[in-house]
């Protein structure tokens, strides 16, 4: 899923691209609509003069024109002195293009010669509206015609078709108005564009100060909390979600977290207290037995008795193992050098190794590796791990144990190995695989070695040695403090 950071900034970046855009479609259509009223006004106050001066000459003309063929109408003189009369009285005004059409549609005149005699078929709408006395207008792009002044090509043009009355307000005709307005049309677009512009700098300014600002500060109480709820594990049993500085929506999650978490700790510490107290008691009854076994007459039987006393005896302390280990806050990890606690594992598992005929050695750097771990902790994982090479390893042979500058600390055996689909399964509490059912070990030494590497957040992995047996490498270079 993705995260609340990149939805919002994609989702806000969206809004404000579709904002822009409605922003410069409306600032269009208000400059076009703004446009088309102005021309409009312009156009009637030119028609209403022209109206007046083609009455005054041509009146009678006009009242017979509408029952005239095409071919009268353009030959006829009056349409040549209307057409000399347009152009004078338009010379010094930006219009290209004259009609004058009878209440029926009927084109008497045009500028453009050879629509003479058409009957109006476009714009009917506006032509309706003119007969009822009111002008009506329209834009279009890219018109090609014959003009007062000659072809012209490409042009914006609001045509108006204006109410044609004589001096006593009777309507008889209809006149259409084209008027240029190429170059306004190119300022307004301009204009515009810069608008968009300067608007769409003001929205990225807006956007960045919202997403990588305003965002960012609200979102950083939850990555604080992320942060910190990654710190919470078994060994840091009270830690809990801050509320201060979270978002009120959020605070009730906080507290339900915190809910629960307080109810794990409860339950963990009851468990750990449980293990605990089991291993205890378990520690007089072991040993009384292993007392009463030592008087059995039946040697052969008490000998059995006593192997199974002692593997009782070693779950019983590994248990108690694992839950000091599980109780250990991240408060009581400190620097140590990881050499000097290795000499005093190796010294101490020494005499069992060559108890058993087998050796053991240790090769660290000289200046040793600092790392910021808890002594005890590391002491008993690496315990457990070399137990575990001493009973895997063969009578002549050597547990080698090495610390390398980078904090890594590698447990060699020369035993059997570990097989590649066992390398997983033999971190788990009490699992014994095949290979392991025979020797001596109750399953929990390497899983208090995991438990270890968990809490140091470390790695451990299990290779072939060169040669035969099994490396155990520990990784904690994580935890490595500066030289």
């Amino acid at each position: 899923m993705p995260k609340i950071g990149h939805y919002f900034a994609v989702a806000s970046a969206l809004v404000i691209l579709l904002t822009l855009v409605m922003t410069g479609f409306s600032l269009h259509s208000w400059a076009l609509r703004s446009l088309i009223e102005m021309v409009e006004s312009q156009n009637e106050s030119v028609a209403h003069p022209l109206s007046n001066s083609v009455w005054s000459e041509f009146g009678d003309y006009l009242m017979k024109a509408a029952d005239m063929s095409e071919e009268r109408l353009k030959a006829s003189p009056e349409t040549a002195g209307i057409d000399e009369l347009m152009r004078l009285l338009t010379r010094d005004v930006s219009i290209l293009k004259i009609k004058i059409y009878s209440t029926d549609g009927l084109t008497i005149y045009s500028s453009e010669m050879q629509e003479i005699g058409e009957v109006k078929n476009t714009h009917l709408e506006h032509f309706d509206s003119a007969l009822r006395g009111h002008s009506r207008s329209s834009y279009s792009s890219g018109e090609n015609f014959s003009a007062f002044s000659g072809e012209v090509f490409d042009r914006d043009v609001v045509e108006t078709y204006v109410p044609m009355t004589t001096l006593g307000h009777d309507l008889v005709g209809i006149f259409e108005i084209y008027s240029d307005v190429t170059q306004i049309k190119e300022r307004l677009d301009r204009q515009i564009l810069i608008l968009t512009a300067v608007l769409a700098l003001v929205f990225t300014l807006l956007y960045l100060a919202l997403v990588f600002g305003i965002l960012r500060r609200a979102m950083a109480p939850l990555v604080l909390a992320g942060e910190r709820a990654r710190l919470i594990n078994p060994g840091t049993s009270g830690l809990r979600l801050a509320r201060k500085g979270m978002p009120g929506e959020v605070i009730p999650l906080i507290d339900t977290i915190n809910s629960a978490l307080e109810k794990l700790d409860r339950a963990l510490a009851a468990h750990r207290r449980f293990i605990g107290d089991a291993a205890h008691e378990l520690l007089t009854p072991l040993a009384v037995l292993r007392a009463n076994i030592d008087t059995l007459e039946d040697k052969e039987t008490a000998k059995a008795l006593r192997t199974d006393a002692e593997t009782m005896s070693a779950i019983v302390t590994q248990l108690l193992e694992l839950d000091e280990l599980e109780s250990i806050e991240i408060a009581q990890w400190e620097p140590l050098d990881v050499c000097e606690v290795s000499r005093e594992v190796v010294g101490q598992m020494a005499p069992v190794a060559y108890r058993d005929g087998k050796e053991i050695s240790l090769d660290c750097p000289e200046k040793g590796v600092i790392l910021h771990c808890c002594p005890k902790a590391f002491a008993r994982a690496l315990r457990n791990l070399v137990e575990n090479a001493i009973v895997h390893t063969p009578k002549g042979t050597k547990v080698e144990v090495t610390v390398d500058k980078s904090g890594r600390l590698i447990v060699r055996d020369h035993g059997p190995g570990v097989p590649p689909e066992d390398r997983t399964n033999i971190f788990q509490r009490f699992w014994r695989g095949q290979s392991r059912q025979n020797r001596p070990g109750v399953g929990l030494g390497l899983s208090i070695v995991k438990r270890f590497v968990e809490m140091s957040d470390g790695h451990i992995e299990v290779e072939d040695a060169p040669g035969g047996g099994a490396l155990f490498v520990l990784d904690l270079h994580k935890s490595k403090m500066p030289s």
